[in-house]
């Protein structure tokens, strides 16, 4: 594709946002015509992120975890809608009041606006957007670097298993012996209490029964989760929504299922059998167990699956730098535990992530496809094909 540079040399500059973003429509319409579309779109898309969390819960589900899965859900919806709804509102205002387009005001910054939003809201909010965020532009700047380094990491499964076997060793074991509260897929084996613990396994009952409950646990999530996505993902405008259902379900291959259970399976059972065979310490073996747990990404072996415990790993981290106490001569790091970098990094990187959309939709994943549909409400795919033929009628009249 040409470069933005050139673009605007040949004729884009000058263009108006109707031109460029809504022809045939006034900036109101533009606007407001779709709210309705937003919030639905907001809805839908933020219910399995609050509801998943309750099904890994299982057993130990109570009116309180619904309450405030609750509450969330509504923070989550509320804050999605604020800002999809302030995108085509940005997008003319930055061009009226610039009267040009250029190169930082034609998407990214529109886009870096409207997520202003994003600190007003609750911690656990804007972590969750944080860490989505992160995710998803890490992805995508892989993906589209040229990069001989980003490449080879991109095309070699074997790479990004080491990879996600190393942050899980450090995800696991940071949340078993630091207290770190974290989302992560499988449940972290407690922390023996007995002196001794380097002999003896943490949980009560025989090893056998220990595996086979969690295994049946873990399945029986996994099935849910799957079941539960696809149901979710049939609801559409167009298809009967148990058609469309039945259809995915015939065809669902359940590469959670697989994943859950393998993965919760190999860290336990490795675990157990190192307690009872080995006389390494005690916190070596947990290590191992949670490294060997990570082979189970080759059931799955996404690169968005991996972006995603390497965000974790990144928040873990912030975690245990904020919990550290640092002597008078360090006071400037006590400062840095004040600046919220997840909310200003969350403001850069949504810009960031849409121009990628719009220039280079191949280096999004599906995750990242859907935040930007449903950042900008399921309005990014028209505007997109509007500004491209755009492009093609000035570089037609040139």
């Amino acid at each position: 594709m040409v470069s933005l540079s050139k673009l605007l040399n040949q004729g884009l500059r000058d263009a108006k946002c109707y031109e460029v973003f809504h022809p045939g429509k006034t900036c109101s319409e533009f606007h407001f015509g779709k709210s309705r579309s937003l919030l639905i779109k907001c809805v839908k898309f933020f219910f399995p992120i609050a509801t998943v969390p309750l099904i890994l819960k299982g057993k130990n589900l109570r009116k309180k975890h619904v309450r405030e899965a609750f509450e969330y859900y509504m923070e989550l919806i509320l804050t999605g809608f604020l800002i999809s709804q302030q995108v085509p509102m940005a997008w003319c205002l930055v061009r009226r009041l610039s009267g040009k387009f250029t190169e930082c005001n034609i998407v990214y910054l529109p886009m870096t606006l409207p997520t202003w939003t994003i600190f007003f809201i609750s911690p656990r909010v804007a972590r969750l957007f944080a860490a989505s965020i992160f995710q998803v532009t890490f992805e995508a700047a892989i993906r589209n670097s040229k990069n001989k380094i980003c490449k080879t990491f991109c095309n070699s499964k074997t790479i990004q298993a080491l990879l996600f076997m190393t942050c899980s060793a450090f995800v696991l074991h940071t949340i078993q012996n630091y207290n770190v509260k974290a989302f992560w897929v499988v449940k972290s084996i407690p922390r023996p209490i007995e002196s001794d613990i380097d002999a003896k396994c943490s949980h009560n009952g025989e090893c056998s029964k220990f595996w086979l409950n969690d295994l049946a646990k873990n399945i029986l999530i996994g099935l849910s989760i799957d079941v539960f996505k696809t149901f979710v993902g049939s609801i559409t405008k167009t298809n009967s929504l148990f058609n469309a259902f039945g259809n995915k379900l015939v065809h669902l291959n359940f590469p959670t299922t697989f994943f859950l259970s393998s993965y919760s399976c190999i860290y336990k059972m490795t675990s157990c059998l190192l307690n009872q065979k080995s006389d390494m310490n005690g916190e070596l073996k947990h290590i191992i167990a949670a490294f060997l747990g990570g082979i189970s990404f080759f059931t799955l072996p996404k690169l968005t699956i991996l972006c995603y415990i390497i965000s974790i790993s990144i928040e873990i981290s912030w975690h245990l730098f904020e919990r550290k106490k640092f002597k008078n001569n360090l006071k400037y790091l006590e400062l840095l535990k004040r600046i919220p970098f997840h909310r200003i990094y969350t403001c850069l990187s949504v810009g960031y992530l849409v121009q990628m959309y719009v220039f280079h939709p191949e280096a999004l994943s599906q995750l990242g496809l859907a935040m930007v549909s449903a950042f900008t409400g399921d309005q990014a795919p028209e505007m997109k094909a509007v500004f491209h033929n755009y492009i093609k009628t000035i570089k037609h009249n040139k």
